[in-house]
């Protein structure tokens, strides 16, 4: 137990002019006014939990009236502020946070470490002020292995000479289509049609089923977006490109599959059309 002045712990004692080291009442030490820490440790510390995390009992034991605050570290959060022993030992919960949907999230070890405050002091000095526990990981990347085919064919021919030059000209019509295959169709995100025909153009949705092509994109760049509806279970699509103005001397299509991390299936896939020469 310390020695107070009124509320006030003695910072110093002296017994005519000097110093008193130590004051000892039975086998109570009561000068200096130091309060001990004498353990803090999970309860379960070096052992595996699951990776849907909890709360976890952590314990700290020494003199009442001691004071100390709590860190925590890798998915460990211990209650904060400066926390006061009233009784010994005293069990405080630490909240572990949950990784068990979080895709790719690695074994981790869930840390609290403990720091005197005050005129409290760690016994023995060298206390060990960490504790752990094992946290599982989370669940793994799946790969969402995709298959994507594209075809094009020109079926209204329109040519324009530039010097010497063929290039194709206003009135051009180009069929795309594409299909494709996923481990997951679930994870889908869009269906991203690109050309490099230029911006001058008009484009039509010949239909990707069960969804139409998302009304406002750039016809250059055709996307079929889960942002309007589900894209679960499409296989296939198609749409129509007019030409109405620049004049490339290659006409190629790129269709692009983009897939979340939804389930943990993460893929991307980017398959080009052949090229057409007018």
């Amino acid at each position: 137990m310390p020695l107070n002045l009124a509320q006030n712990p003695l910072s110093s004692l002296k017994i005519g002019e000097s110093n008193v080291l130590k004051g000892i009442v039975g086998i109570n030490e009561i000068y200096p006014n130091e309060t001990d820490i004498t353990a803090a440790a999970f309860t379960n510390a070096g052992s595996t939990i699951a990776n849907t995390g909890g709360n976890e009992s952590y314990v700290v034991s020494g003199e009442v009236g001691a004071t100390f605050s709590l860190q925590g570290s890798a998915g460990a959060t211990p209650p904060s502020g400066t926390q006061t022993l009233a009784v010994s030992p005293t069990t405080y919960q630490v909240a572990i946070g949950d990784q068990s949907a979080v895709c790719g999230s690695v074994q981790r070890n869930p840390t609290v470490t403990i720091a005197a405050q005050g005129t409290s002091v760690f016994n023995p000095v060298n206390l060990q002020t960490t504790s752990s526990v094992i946290q599982s990981a989370g669940p793994s990347y799946t790969s969402n292995a995709t298959v994507v085919n594209i075809s094009v064919t020109n079926s209204v021919r329109q040519t324009i000479t530039v010097g010497s030059q063929l290039r194709w000209a206003a009135g051009s019509v180009f069929n795309v289509s594409f299909s494709f295959t996923t481990a997951n169709n679930s994870a889908i995100s869009s269906v991203v049609l690109q050309n490099n025909l230029g911006s001058t153009q008009t484009a039509s949705d010949n239909g990707i089923v069960p969804q139409t092509w998302s009304s406002g994109a750039d016809p250059s760049n055709l996307i079929w977006s889960s942002g309007n509806a589900s894209l679960d279970g499409i296989t296939s699509g198609s749409a129509l490109f007019t030409m109405d103005g620049s004049a490339p001397s290659i006409a190629s299509f790129v269709c692009s599959l983009i897939l979340t991390n939804k389930d943990c299936f993460q893929a991307s896939q980017t398959t080009n059309s052949a090229t057409l020469f007018p």
